[in-house]
């Protein structure tokens, strides 16, 4: 009786660790990708609008190249990555002084003009979009 019930205890076990396995692979690549193939993760949810990243590069660098040289506007950029101080100061040098963070790598900028879709310091950049009237602006760039 013993060992039956030992048998059945470890089958138990191992159908629970199977369960628990398939629960979290499915979670997982249930978030990293909505439906229509977009990464969930781009996504940056504002109050007045949601905002992906476009496929075609050009149209996702627009709000970051289209400032003329020598004037400046506040953008919002999504990034690669979080950068590090370095790499944040990189940015800077070359005309992104990131203002406040928002969410999903996003962040409230302030962009010099004059930057081009080739500029290697866009590399990290994986979209940008013009701040609108109805978003919710930071409180530093009222």
């Amino acid at each position: 009786m013993k060992r039956s019930h030992r048998r059945q205890s470890a089958w138990f076990a191992f159908g629970l660790l199977v369960a628990l396995g398939l629960a979290y692979w499915a979670g997982s690549s249930a978030f990293a990708q909505a439906p229509g193939g977009e990464d969930r993760q781009a996504a940056v949810s504002l109050r007045s609008r949601a905002l992906s990243v476009p496929p075609d590069r050009g149209q996702a660098l627009r709000a970051v190249c289209d400032i003329p040289p020598g004037l400046s506007r506040h953008v919002i950029v999504q990034l690669d990555r979080t950068p590090t101080a370095e790499e944040r100061e990189e940015l800077e040098r070359s005309g992104i002084r990131l203002v406040e963070y928002l969410q999903n790598q996003a962040w409230y900028a302030s962009v010099a003009g004059g930057l081009a879709e080739f500029s290697p310091v866009l590399e990290r950049v994986r979209g940008s979009w013009s701040i609108e009237p109805a978003d919710r602006l930071a409180p530093r760039l009222r």
